[in-house]
């Protein structure tokens, strides 16, 4: 989804819609990794989020729901 360079309202909004389906979870129940140029800002301590470097957030992610594609070749 685009946040149209709203990167703080887009999270907001983003936390308030898991909060409405998901009113049982706690933050401490949460795992918070955010990327991209904007990501940095609105990480730590506003959300307790880690920053992560995109390519490699693609990769992990890659690697792990698709075993079977051969990266680097």
């Amino acid at each position: 989804m685009r946040h149209q360079t709203k990167q703080a309202e887009f999270v907001l909004s983003f936390f308030e819609r898991i909060a409405k389906r998901s009113p049982n979870v706690t933050v401490a129940d949460q795992r918070i990794f955010i990327t991209g140029s904007g990501g940095a800002p609105n990480r730590r301590p506003h959300i307790g989020a880690k920053f992560v470097q995109e390519v490699n957030a693609v990769t992990l992610a890659v690697e792990t729901l698709h075993p079977d594609v051969r990266l680097g070749v």
